[in-house]
């Protein structure tokens, strides 16, 4: 019986216990113990979940994440992005490139062609490997970059912030998600900050008119 209690609700410890209450028998402790930590074990490679948590894993309702990456999983990140995004076309030279940057603050640019149509995007960090190399001379679509990592607008937070984590990148964007050409908007670490801690502090509001 504590070998399917413990087994079924993950509560090993609570199942022996249990037993021992039961039966007040000291000889049974170490089979006791054996038999729950086997069968907890057992039970565990099968399915990481308990009886209590299986049905609310199906729904996709993750309890063993806490509650700050459970609200970046519920922010869109149609609902934190920058939607009137600066770009700039790879025909433009790189002295260009960094102009915008400088007098935007913005640390990259989506290049996007006559067509418009996403083909890359040029940063900060390019223009000044370009100037090591005593190349600002050269256009935009000559130092961008091409192999891009995308997220569509009904995407989460959480995701986000993992695609920009597996590059260390600072810029991801935005692309409709039937056409990954189509550039919708662009989001920074600084954009899922601040979504974040809107979303924190409207959280706090309303558990205190609770």
């Amino acid at each position: 019986m504590a070998a399917f209690v413990a087994s079924t609700t993950r509560a090993t410890l609570t199942a022996i216990v249990l037993l021992f209450e039961m039966t007040a028998t000291y000889e049974i402790i170490l089979p006791l113990m054996l038999s729950c930590v086997v069968a907890d074990a057992v039970c565990y490679v099968v399915s990481e979940h308990s009886c209590y948590t299986a049905k609310l894993a199906r729904r996709g309702i993750n309890i063993d994440l806490g509650s700050d990456q459970d609200l970046m999983r519920m922010i869109k990140v149609e609902d934190a992005m920058t939607k009137d995004v600066m770009t700039i076309t790879p025909e433009r030279p790189l002295e260009a490139a960094l102009q915008i940057i400088e007098d935007t603050g913005h640390m990259g640019l989506p290049v996007v062609n006559d067509k418009g149509e996403l083909g890359g995007i040029i940063t900060w960090a390019d223009i000044h490997i370009a100037a090591l190399r005593h190349e600002r001379h050269l256009t935009v679509g000559d130092y961008c970059v091409t192999d891009l990592i995308t997220i569509t607008p009904k995407e989460n937070l959480a995701q986000a912030l993992d695609s920009l984590g597996y590059r260390e990148i600072s810029h991801l964007p935005v692309v409709d998600k039937t056409n990954q050409k189509k550039l919708v908007g662009i989001i920074t670490k600084g954009d899922i900050v601040k979504a974040y801690n809107r979303q924190r502090f409207l959280r706090k509001q309303m558990s205190w008119q609770e």
